[in-house]
């Protein structure tokens, strides 16, 4: 049988560069059974991982096409974007797949990637942070989408929604064993019930008001 191998010391011995990354995210695609979501979270985490590396650590607007090499989608990333309206167009990925083009460099096919990257980068946000940080929130802390679409439909509701990932992140929680890093569904877990019904009684008085 004959079967193709690749030197795994080549791909990730240039991560400094776009054509480095491309190269790289290239020759993990192109292993069987191996596709966008996993060449990329390889890749981000790799990128992460060195201090030194720029793209980890700043936003590089004119090298912005990299970060789609960087940007793994799951479930909960798609969701969260659903509920950010970042669904992309095909003159926004364009702009980035041109880029692509010139540098000779394999495309992806997901106007969703080129969005996410695009606001992250008007925001003045690192792109792969906002994708760790992103499917850590939803599938370590919140673990419900109901709950979790609740709180990214609150324009500007920071505050609770800082309360909800602060009571995820309790150290006591954590270190339990039994928190919302295990539970299923948000509803529960006592401790993060509490800041929600807490919360959704501040949020009924204030209707209240606003009705009266």
């Amino acid at each position: 049988m004959n079967r193709k191998y690749i030197d795994f010391t080549k791909v990730v011995s240039n991560l400094e560069t776009v054509e480095g990354i491309g190269e790289s995210y290239d020759k993990l695609f192109r292993i069987r059974g191996i596709k966008h979501k996993v060449a990329s979270f390889l890749l981000r985490d790799l990128v992460s991982f060195d201090e030194n590396n720029k793209y980890a650590n700043s936003v590089c607007e004119r090298e912005k096409e990299v970060y789609p090499y960087l940007q793994p989608l799951d479930t909960w990333l798609i969701f969260i974007a659903d509920q950010l309206g970042l669904k992309g167009s095909t003159n926004l990925s364009n702009t980035y797949i041109e880029r692509l083009r010139e540098r000779k460099l394999r495309l992806i096919n997901d106007h969703k990637v080129y969005a996410i990257c695009e606001a992250c980068i008007e925001a003045g946000v690192n792109p792969i942070k906002f994708n760790q940080g992103a499917w850590y929130v939803g599938s370590s802390i919140v673990r419900c989408k109901e709950q979790l679409r609740d709180i990214l439909r609150e324009d500007n509701d920071f505050k609770r929604a800082k309360l909800i990932i602060e009571a995820g992140l309790n150290k006591d929680i954590f270190e339990k064993g039994d928190g919302p890093y295990w539970a299923r569904d948000i509803q529960k877990d006592a401790c993060l019930r509490n800041v929600l019904e807490k919360e959704l009684d501040e949020l009924n008085k204030l209707n209240n008001s606003c009705k009266g």
